[in-house]
């Protein structure tokens, strides 16, 4: 009778260990080799290219582990868009990854974390200061609130560039263009960040969800 009494409490445990180590919210972006843009040519010829204002301009990022998990922002250094008659159709970020802040932490715990993420053991920006996203392909997407445009890109990281494709809500102005996605996740390992992942033989009470979470806010102007 006792072993039978704490089969439930023992499924409640496993239930909320489980529970608590779920992905980071938002839908999940394959990623796949990298791509040539569809639209290099026109681009290159009939595009105007708009600046991003790179002090609005933010990258919200969250990570998972059991028991709970972090956020964070991250800064670019510098970004464009190209618009070819009203249009997306081109444009590259360059995104400052020794600028990862932690959003939910202070004092000591806060800059161990920011220092642990900028470490080899994450994002190795002492080697790889930057990532970049350059925008390969941009159509119109129609059937969501949430999101106007797929917008597929090069997302290189850690030297490694893999293709992904976001949605977005994309609003066009006379004088800028204003783009948010949707929150988003991605899969470190695709980028060689392995750090406590499962692909290791991590023990599961250890492991840090493989899916990063993400969500881009910008504003590019004329």
């Amino acid at each position: 009778m006792q072993q039978l009494s704490t089969f439930p409490l023992l499924f409640g445990l496993l239930f909320l260990a489980a529970s608590c180590s779920q992905a980071p919210e938002g839908e999940q972006i394959e990623a796949s080799e990298a791509q040539q843009s569809e639209q290099q040519q026109t681009a290159a010829t009939n595009a105007a290219k708009l600046t991003v204002d790179i002090d609005n301009a933010q990258i919200l990022w969250e990570g998972t582990k059991p028991g709970g998990g972090h956020t964070g922002i991250i800064k670019l250094q510098k970004g464009y868009l190209q618009m070819t008659n009203g249009k997306i159709s081109g444009g590259e970020f360059v995104i400052d990854m020794n600028s990862i802040e932690n959003t939910d932490q202070e004092g000591q715990d806060k800059e161990d974390l920011q220092n642990h993420l900028r470490s080899s053991d994450f994002f190795d920006a002492d080697q790889f200061p930057t990532a970049t996203f350059a925008i390969t392909d941009a159509k119109p997407l129609d059937g969501r609130e949430d999101a106007n445009y797929l917008i597929t890109g090069n997302l290189t990281i850690k030297g490694i560039t893999k293709s992904i494709s976001i949605p977005a809500k994309v609003q066009v102005a006379e004088t800028y263009v204003e783009v948010e996605t949707p929150k988003f996740t991605i899969d470190r390992t695709q980028w060689g960040i392995t750090y406590k992942s499962g692909i290791i033989g991590t023990a599961k009470d250890r492991l840090i969800n493989d899916q990063i979470g993400l969500q881009i806010k910008l504003q590019a102007n004329n």
